[in-house]
C-alpha cells in the first residue's frame, strides 16, 4: 500500500517532468499539449489519492486519541503555527499546485547545498543561529491592542498652577491648562525570505528558521525604532524623536552614575513621575560595570561577587531602576525614563508569517516566499517622562 510520502514523491517527480516539458524548445506545443495534460491527470489523481490517505490517517489518530486536550490547548510558538497551519501544509502536500497569499520582492534565496545527484539528503535538526541582543524596552512598556489604524489621544501641553489662599469674598485665581491631540498611526514592519522545497520537508527546521530569523528579525527591528524611529515616511517615531523631552543631562565632569541620577531627579521634579527603566548602549554598560574604587573594588560587583563585595546576586539595575542592555540604543547616551506610565505599545494582528509558492519564478524553481510583518502604533502620552543623558 503507497504511503503518503511515496504519493507526495511521485507528485512532484511528474510536477518536475511537467515544467521541464513547457520549457523545453525541441518540439511545438502541438506535440507537447497531450503528453502535458496525460501528466497533469496523473498528478491529480495522486493528489486525490494523498487526500484520501491522509484522511483516514487523521481519522486513526483521532481514534487512538491522538488529539489530547492538554496539548490541543499548550500556547504555540510563531514557529508552531506557521508549519501547522493550512497554507503550509498546503505547499508541502501538493508541490504541483500553485498558491499566492499576495507578491514580495526577495533579494537572497535561502537554499539547501550538497553533492550533485542527492535528492532528498538526511537534514539535522539543529539550525545553528547568529545571535543577537535581546530585546526587552518593549518589555518596558505597557501593550495594548487596537482593531483601527490609527490613535488619537490628549496630550497636556502647558499646565500654568495659579492655585492660592483666597480671602473671603476676593476674587479666586485662574489656572491655565491646554490639552492638544496627538494622531499616531499604525506602521508596518515585515521582511521575506525564500526556501527551497527540500527545506519544506523538514518543519522542524523551518520551525527553527521562523522563530530564529523571522520573527527575531522583526524584533530587532521593532526595537530600534522604538528607541529612535525618525517618524518620517514608514517609520515609527521613537521615544528619543519626541519632543517635550527633559532637557538632555550632559555628563560633564560628572561622574556617569551621577549624571544619571541627575536625570532621574529631573524627571522626578518637572514631570511628577517616578522612572523605572534605562536603556543603554552595551558598551556604555561595560564601562560603567567596570568602574572601579582606589583600591581596585568594581563599584558594579565583581566577577565573583555582588554590588561592591556583597554576595547579593548582580542584576543589571542602576540606582533602583531595570537596565536594558542593547545595541538600538546610541552609544555614549543613556535613555532615563518612567516607561510604563508614559508610553504604550499597540499591535495590531500580532506577528504573522504568511508563506507561497506563486511569488516571481518560485513555482518553476522549487522554492516558497515567507513573509513575516507586525503593524505597531507607539503612543507617548507623556514625553516629559522620558530624559537622555549625554557624553558617556
Amino acid at each position: 500500500m503507497p504511503t503518503i510520502k511515496s504519493i507526495e514523491d511521485q507528485a512532484k517527480s511528474l510536477v518536475e517532468k511537467q515544467t521541464a516539458l513547457v520549457e523545453s524548445d525541441e518540439r511545438p506545443w502541438s506535440e507537447k499539449s497531450a503528453e502535458y495534460e496525460a501528466i497533469d491527470k496523473d498528478v491529480k489523481a495522486l493528489l486525490e489519492q494523498h487526500a484520501a490517505l491522509k484522511g483516514t490517517q487523521d481519522a486513526m489518530k483521532a481514534f487512538n486519541g491522538a488529539g489530547d486536550t492538554q496539548e490541543a490547548t499548550e500556547a504555540k510558538s510563531p514557529g508552531e503555527e506557521f508549519i501547522q497551519s493550512k497554507g503550509f501544509q498546503n505547499v508541502l502536500e501538493a508541490p504541483g499546485q500553485k498558491r499566492s497569499t499576495g507578491n514580495v520582492e526577495l533579494k537572497t534565496t535561502l537554499t539547501l547545498s550538497g553533492a550533485a545527484g542527492v535528492v532528498f539528503p538526511q537534514y539535522s535538526q539543529q539550525v545553528v543561529q547568529l545571535r543577537f541582543q535581546r530585546l526587552t524596552i518593549a518589555d518596558l512598556l505597557p501593550s495594548g491592542q487596537m482593531s483601527g489604524g490609527s490613535l488619537i489621544y490628549p496630550v497636556e501641553s502647558t499646565f500654568t498652577n495659579a492655585a492660592a489662599t483666597v480671602a473671603e469674598g476676593g476674587a479666586k485665581p485662574a489656572s491655565t491648562l491646554a490639552i492638544t491631540n496627538v494622531t499616531e498611526n499604525i506602521k508596518k514592519i515585515a521582511h521575506t525570505i525564500k526556501i527551497s522545497d527540500e527545506t519544506l520537508q523538514d518543519a522542524l527546521a523551518v520551525r527553527s528558521y521562523v522563530d530564529g530569523r523571522m520573527v527575531l528579525g522583526v524584533q530587532i527591528k521593532e526595537e530600534q525604532q522604538i528607541y529612535a524611529g525618525a517618524g518620517s515616511g514608514s517609520q515609527l517615531t521613537g521615544i528619543t524623536q519626541r519632543s517635550g523631552l527633559q532637557t538632555a543631562q550632559a555628563k560633564g565632569t560628572d561622574a556617569a552614575v551621577d549624571a544619571i541620577f541627575k536625570q532621574i531627579t529631573n524627571i522626578r521634579k518637572n514631570a511628577f513621575l517616578e522612572p523605572d527603566g534605562i536603556v543603554i548602549h552595551p558598551t556604555d554598560w561595560m564601562n560603567l560595570r567596570l568602574t572601579v574604587d582606589s583600591n581596585g573594588n568594581y563599584y558594579a560587583g565583581g566577577p565573583f561577587t555582588g554590588a561592591y563585595g556583597t554576595n547579593m546576586p548582580v542584576v543589571d539595575s542602576l540606582w533602583g531602576l531595570r537596565v536594558v542592555v542593547t545595541t538600538a540604543a546610541t552609544a555614549g547616551t543613556a535613555l532615563v525614563g518612567a516607561f510604563a506610565q508614559s508610553a504604550q505599545l499597540f499591535r495590531k494582528g500580532g506577528l504573522t508569517v504568511e508563506a507561497t509558492n506563486s511569488n516571481e519564478d518560485d513555482f518553476l524553481n522549487n522554492l516558497v516566499a515567507i513573509r513575516a510583518e507586525e503593524r505597531i502604533l507607539l503612543a507617548v502620552y507623556y514625553p516629559a517622562g522620558f530624559g537622555t543623558v549625554t557624553g558617556l
